[in-house]
């Protein structure tokens, strides 16, 4: 940008001698004109010289007035002539002057704009200077220390891609590629060294999937199909050895086959440790594609390698099946390496094998379309210590048709629950058909309020068969007050988050001290902004009630 101004002032310099060089011409042609008038005036004493040698006679008849009248016709000619070549020159003259003033002017100019951009090269001198400082540096850290600043950048990058997946409010026609290793390597060739010989920062792989192209599209499509495949290959050849991340973006309601061969073949040898599927649109007839495949999510996955941790978003909005969730059923072992599972708008059924590696399991319900039997959805999943369940409010519409298991369901591991008031609702339908002996920690997303569908399902859960073993309740956000918690007998700690801090002071520090269990011990507020003077002066009453068997710990 600096060059560019430089420009500018030298083709404005040049502008100005031009007009210089203009003005000089001009000033040479008013010297021209007064040289004229010069020989001209000479010319005519040369003139009246020779009339007095040659003709006296002449001139004594003009001095005698013979031929006045003649000669005061030529002396007015001469006045009117000298007349029009004054008013020429004072033309010339004034243009000349403004022509000056002009340049005066410009030349003022001129030396404003020299002045800046010399001012401006020395600031550019001096950011640059600064910059070689600073890259000096940077430099001169250790190679290690490098890595973990690129790691951290790249892990930034790939954290936002797979908020991009796993946001449904977020709507994109095709998900970018991890370019910050690309873009770190451009800086030197020190860094693309550094860059290129560290393969963490190349795990994540991001593939799109754009539909069967028809007609003049084809070949674009294989050309970006093309292009994808070569990214992924180069990224998997630099992030030997490292666990991979995998995100798919299905755009289409339909897939090329060869390119989902394609792309399987290259990542199916390596480990994964995360696998991050958005699909919009799949369609789920069963009709055949024109390479023969059923373009479902199930045949999507299946070629796919399994990975520890798998999120998958799916959701289709027009057409027949807007409003209904798709039984998932995953081919053999397909979840077998996992330890996380997240699904959202899918209805997961596993056959007998399960996944019994699964520990955590999220489950997003967005329609009752099929009839969902959470009952054998849990069945799969028979090792979860932690339960995710919060269906949306479309989802929540309309009631389940809720099946109770043959026998009893017993999850022995399952400890942690997480939910809102209608997930809550839901698993009161199969209470009294769950065993849960290990359980001892409910998060609600949304406090128990006074609205009728929270009463009822807080009032069902604590009448429940499971309330008595909660230990642990926490509360991320409220907006009304909360719902009578004495009952819970065994509760110890209540941790609150966000709004529901400044809710929860008002609450509990209520006078009568009814809301409380009666072994609670400690309540922890976090992310609330209150501040710790302000919470401790609102809970001190709380305390001295309870005797200092209560202890209060604001977290910031």
């Amino acid at each position: 940008m600096e060059v560019t101004r430089l420009q500018a002032g030298v083709d404005m310099m040049h502008s100005w001698f031009q007009r210089a060089q203009r003005a000089q011409e001009l000033a040479m042609d008013v010297s021209s004109l007064y040289t004229e008038v010069d020989i001209s005036v000479t010319q005519g004493l040369e003139v009246e010289n020779r009339v007095q040698v040659e003709h006296p006679d002449l001139v004594a008849r003009v001095q005698l007035g013979e031929e006045e009248g003649e000669l005061l016709s030529t002396l007015r000619q001469l006045e009117s002539a000298q007349t029009k070549l004054s008013e020429v020159l004072i033309q010339r003259t004034s243009r000349l002057q403004q022509e000056l003033d002009a340049m005066e002017s410009l030349s003022h100019f001129a030396k404003l704009d020299c002045d800046a951009l010399t001012m401006n090269r020395e600031a550019v001198r001096n950011s640059l200077a600064a910059k070689a400082t600073f890259l000096y540096h940077i430099h001169s850290l250790p190679d290690k220390v490098l890595c973990q600043i690129f790691r951290l950048v790249v892990d930034e990058e790939l954290h936002d891609r797979k908020n991009m997946m796993t946001d449904t409010n977020k709507r994109f026609s095709c998900l970018d590629m991890v370019d910050a290793p690309l873009r770190l390597g451009a800086v030197s060739h020190e860094w693309r060294r550094i860059v290129g010989s560290y393969p963490p920062v190349w795990r994540g792989i991001v593939v799109n999937f754009r539909g069967v192209a028809t007609g003049l599209e084809v070949l674009d499509a294989r050309i970006k199909e093309q292009r994808q495949l070569r990214q992924i290959e180069y990224y998997l050849s630099r992030s030997h050895g490292v666990d991979l991340d995998i995100l798919i973006y299905v755009s289409a309601g339909t897939y090329e086959h060869s390119f989902l061969s394609s792309v399987a073949s290259l990542v199916q040898p390596r480990v994964v440790r995360e696998i991050i599927v958005r699909a919009q649109h799949l369609s789920l007839q069963s009709s055949l594609d024109h390479e023969g495949n059923h373009p479902t999510l199930g045949r999507l996955l299946a070629p796919l390698p399994t990975a520890r941790l798998i999120n998958i978003t799916f959701w289709n909005q027009t057409g027949e099946q807007a409003a209904t969730d798709p039984t998932f059923l995953p081919s053999p072992n397909w979840l077998g390496g996992c330890k996380s599972f997240t699904c959202f708008g899918l209805h997961p059924l596993l056959p007998s094998y399960g996944a019994p590696s699964v520990q955590h399991l999220s489950i997003t319900r967005t329609s009752s379309k099929p009839a969902w039997n959470l009952a054998a959805i849990l069945s799969g999943f028979p090792n979860i210590t932690h339960l995710e369940i919060d269906p949306t409010l479309k989802g929540h519409v309309s009631s389940l048709e809720m099946t109770s298991p043959p026998t009893a369901l017993t999850l022995k591991s399952l400890i942690h629950i997480s939910t809102s008031v209608t997930g809550l609702d839901d698993l009161n339908k199969i209470a009294n058909d769950l065993r849960l002996p290990s359980f001892r920690h409910l998060t609600l997303l949304n406090s128990p309020s006074s609205s009728h569908l929270a009463a009822s399902t807080w009032e069902a859960f604590i009448c429940g068969p499971h309330s008595h073993r909660l230990t642990v309740l926490e509360i991320i956000q409220a907006t009304d007050p909360f719902m009578d918690i004495h009952q819970l007998a065994v509760l110890r700690t209540l941790k609150l988050h966000g709004s529901a801090v400044q809710v929860g002071l008002e609450t509990l520090a209520s006078p009568d001290g009814k809301l409380l269990p009666p072994i609670l011990k400690d309540i922890y507020f976090y992310d609330s902004g209150v501040g710790e003077e302000v919470v401790r002066k609102a809970t001190s009453q709380l305390v001295k009630r309870s005797k200092g068997l209560i202890q209060i710990h604001p977290i910031s």
